[in-house]
């Protein structure tokens, strides 16, 4: 069964559209494909406008091939359940998506295994039946997991030499903010390396407690630039919040609602730490650049975005 699958922010008719032409010239399988609330209805496959973390989850448990939009949320996913992936981006040309962001991503993943790129969708066909003769299982890369690993370590070695508030105590409470979507996905990747603290998450998305069931959630309002009027309620909500919950470390993977989260946690005397978003491949973020002067160590994903002074690169989550 192939699982196809938009995100959770935007609809993208035109992978759908064209994924539909192919299901119809391949009756014989199985496509699930999410939507994401997009005009076009599939006739040739099965459809779910949006699907709650639980279904999401079972259908990649599920499936043998991933195909996305170039969000990293859904690589990353794709990638944990070690299932070959077809990525196709977004483009703003179309009004997919406000930047050109999704094609650096690409670019990024080109050369990666078990990764394969349909960039327009002509190329969609071809792809797949590549898609489909890969095999179903693959190792994850020595320079990967090292990739990983050394981010881990560097989260862990900022959070455990930040002082706790409470004198001799033999773990540091973490509260980690962030957007749903990508942003939370990058940031469940992080989690097992903080094992023994005291973690404490906050998403833009009540549903997101499924995720974390061993750990307290907060679920956040979210924020964006484009309206100040949520930004504001954010705001309110996490200055209630945050002092209240006295963290020793706040650590966000963004967006908006991560920056406002990372500006609370400065104020009230917390370490805080930001790790922009594996999405920034050419700059970084609008909240990373916001969020630098608030960060007591603020990290990037792709080595050549450091600056060598106060942006550090460490690893990326794989």
């Amino acid at each position: 069964m192939i699982f196809v699958t938009v995100g959770t922010q935007l609809p993208f008719d035109r992978l759908v559209q064209a994924m539909d032409e192919w299901a119809a010239a391949h009756p014989e399988q199985e496509v699930i494909v999410q939507t994401g609330g997009g005009e076009y209805q599939p006739q040739h496959m099965q459809s779910e406008s949006f699907m709650d973390p639980e279904r999401y989850q079972e259908l990649l448990g599920k499936c043998s091939q991933v195909v996305a939009h170039a969000g990293t949320g859904s690589i990353l996913s794709a990638q944990e359940y070690d299932r070959p992936l077809l990525i196709m981006p977004r483009s703003p040309e179309f009004k997919e998506v406000r930047s050109d962001h999704q094609h650096s991503t690409c670019k990024k993943y080109a050369d990666r295994l078990r990764v394969l790129i349909a960039w327009e969708t002509v190329d969609l066909g071809p792809q797949l039946d590549d898609l489909l003769n890969m095999p179903l299982k693959g190792d994850v890369s020595v320079a990967d997991r090292s990739e990983a690993q050394a981010l881990s370590a560097a989260i862990v070695g900022f959070v455990e030499d930040a002082r706790g508030r409470v004198d001799g105590a033999p773990s540091r409470r973490v509260v980690c903010a962030c957007s749903t979507g990508g942003h939370l996905v990058e940031m469940l990747h992080m989690l097992p390396c903080l094992k023994g603290h005291e973690l404490i998450i906050m998403t833009s998305d009540a549903k997101d407690s499924v995720l974390v069931p061993a750990h307290r959630h907060y679920a956040i309002r979210e924020a964006s630039r484009w309206s100040r009027s949520k930004g504001l309620s954010t705001w309110l909500q996490l200055m209630f919040l945050i002092p209240r919950l006295r963290p020793d470390v706040v650590l966000s993977t963004g967006a908006a609602p991560g920056f406002l989260a990372v500006m609370v946690g400065k104020l009230s005397g917390a370490r805080v730490i930001w790790i922009d978003s594996l999405a920034n491949v050419d700059r970084i973020s609008l909240g990373g650049r916001l969020a630098r002067i608030f960060t007591h160590l603020f990290l990037v994903q792709w080595s050549d975005l450091a600056d060598g002074t106060k942006v550090r690169y460490a690893g990326r989550v794989q």
